[in-house]
Order: C-alpha cells, then structure tokens, then sequence
C-alpha cells in the first residue's frame, strides 16, 4: 500500500505512516510483537487487535479458505532433527579425525585405510557414499 498510495521511508525503516495502516487494518505494530513495543523503526512485527478489522476478517473467513496453518512451538525435543551437512569421520586405526560432507569416501593420509563416518556402522558408510 505504502508503495502505490504513500510515502516509503529508507530501505528497512517502518515508518509513522506505516504503523497508522497497520492499526486502520487491526494489526498493531510493535517492535516488541507485544503491546508496549515501539510502533516504527527497524526490525518490526506487529500482534492482531481483538475485534479489529484484521480480526473480524479473519472470523469471518469460510473454512474452506483457511490453509493448514501450522505454528512451531515445541521443545527441542520434538524438532525434526537437521540433517548434517558436513559429518566427522574417523580413522579407525590411529583414530585421526576429518570432517566433510556425508557422501565422501575419505581414506587417512597416514595409515592409508578408509575413514569412517563417526556413529555409522559399515554398512551405514557404504549408503552414504552411494
């Protein structure tokens, strides 16, 4: 909106005049995402007004319309675990480590045998290189 109808501010700034739309659309701006932040500056977010216009659209909103929204809240114990992008390997006869991605067939530069991937068994390093 700012864009086509108002004046922008710098690249990244939140300006007077882009707080007053959000509050006209129900959604408060704050610095903070909670009452109390400030309304302009950089890094901004906002929280929805109860019974604002953003609030009753939403409510109003048929179900059919509506996405399978989903919010991450959990605990780090239910987070899908990242998949490594670099792992360690080990050489298993003078035990020399080296680090590198997961597909990798590393031999060590001193014992000339075949690293392998720490935690993984044998089979599990010959998956990986495949």
């Amino acid at each position: 909106w700012q864009q086509e109808h108002g004046k922008p501010s710098r690249r990244g700034y939140h300006n007077e005049q882009w707080a007053r739309k959000m509050d006209e659309i129900g959604l408060a701006p704050s610095s903070t995402g909670s009452p109390g932040g400030a309304r302009h500056g950089e890094r901004m977010s906002h929280y929805i007004v109860e019974g604002g216009p953003f609030a009753l659209a939403f409510a109003a909103m048929p179900a059919e319309h509506l996405l399978p929204w989903v919010c991450w809240e959990g605990d780090s114990k239910t987070k899908k675990p990242r998949v490594a992008s670099k792992v360690k390997f080990t050489c298993p006869a003078c035990i020399a480590n080296a680090w590198g991605r997961p597909a990798l067939r590393l031999v060590c530069g001193d014992c000339e045998v075949p690293m392998n991937v720490d935690g993984a068994t044998d089979d599990d390093a010959e998956q990986l290189a495949a």
